[in-house]
């Protein structure tokens, strides 16, 4: 299970790395230039150091994103089980009970990415060891459908227990 929440994380930041620079650090660039036409002169030193701030694997933006799409998905899944458990066993819940499984939901999730990528920097080990292995674009489809099964399910679920006319 490690290994695979490793692999998604993995995908997730390789795609924000990805889209980063193709469609915001390009265009960015572009448009700072343009406007500040002195600082061309320092053009690769502000790359690198644009590049560097958002793609370090330690503590770059993309690894905080990718976290965060993560405990999104995580969010969901947990409180699509929270759905169904009260669903089937036909719990009436009151207005304090519901957040205090939202904070539940939210704690789960946090807690569970937090044993599976964070910890002790697990991710870093699984992303040499990925890094090593031949990858395509087509990998990136994993991540983009776990999170679009994930919000799938999440609306679904709610389609099929409680209804949209609450």
């Amino acid at each position: 299970m490690e290994r695979f929440w490793n692999y998604l994380f993995y995908l997730q930041y390789k795609l924000l790395n990805v889209v980063g620079v193709k469609y915001f650090q390009r265009s960015l660039s572009c448009i700072i230039f343009f406007l500040f036409p002195k600082l061309k002169k320092k053009k690769r030193e502000i790359l690198n150091v644009a590049a560097s701030t958002i793609d370090d694997k330690e503590m770059g933006f993309n690894i905080g994103f990718a976290f965060n799409y993560m405990f999104f998905t995580t969010s969901i899944i947990y409180a699509v089980f929270f759905i169904y458990v009260i669903f089937i066993l036909n719990i009436k819940v009151s207005k304090n009970l519901s957040y205090y499984l939202f904070i539940l939901v939210l704690a789960l999730s946090y807690i569970s990415n937090y044993m599976l990528i964070l910890r002790k920097n697990v991710y870093l080990n699984y992303f040499k060891e990925f890094e090593k292995k031949p990858f395509s674009r087509w990998h990136y489809l994993y991540i983009i459908f776990f999170h679009l099964g994930g919000g799938l399910l999440g609306v679904l679920s709610i389609y099929w227990t409680v209804g949209f006319n609450l």
